[in-house]
């Protein structure tokens, strides 16, 4: 509950793990968005495997909630409310995600770059800019994905691909938005 607190994962591997973070929602953080090792998420997972794990997070105050660096495997659920920035934000991973559930997030609600990407199910509210950000030559395959109350509900760019096979968006300033940066 200290602004330069942060949770770091790096190597190994985490198999069935729950974690389960509240940052104290009056903490005001300065202008500085990373950490000296250059690391922006509260919770950081740096070439770490993964299998079943469970994430909940609660006023997340860093420039991502949570952030997956090189990682892979699977991820039972992310649950995320009250970002200051980013929810969600996975980098050069290769991960299958059963359930991610993320709302309140004053910048993207997730954000996707240089990876291979499946999300079982997607549930985006209230994102203060992209509900799905699909950046950095990504594949990414979602089976069911609902986006409301957003600006853009899932943005595709810098030659990524995306496979939705269900899409449900309301509320979104715009649906969808596909380009080159």
């Amino acid at each position: 509950n200290k602004l330069d607190q942060k949770v770091v994962f790096s190597g190994g591997e985490l198999d069935n793990w729950s974690l389960n973070i509240d940052h104290n929602k009056d903490l005001v953080p300065g202008s500085i968005r990373n950490d000296t090792n250059l690391l922006t998420g509260c919770i950081t997972f740096k070439n770490v495997r993964v299998n079943r794990l469970e994430i909940n997070i609660n006023n997340a105050f860093c420039e991502d909630g949570v952030n997956f660096i090189n990682s892979n495997g699977q991820i039972k659920s992310i649950n995320s409310k009250n970002s200051l920035y980013d929810a969600v934000d996975l980098d050069f991973s290769n991960l299958l995600i059963n359930k991610l559930d993320i709302s309140y997030s004053d910048n993207d609600c997730v954000d996707l770059s240089y990876g291979n990407y499946i999300i079982e199910e997607l549930k985006v509210n209230y994102c203060g800019d992209k509900g799905l950000s699909i950046g950095e030559k990504s594949t990414v395959e979602i089976g069911n994905a609902t986006i409301s109350n957003s600006n853009i509900g899932v943005a595709v760019k810098d030659s990524s691909v995306a496979l939705i096979d269900e899409l449900n968006s309301f509320n979104n300033s715009n649906c969808l938005s596909i380009y080159q940066k």
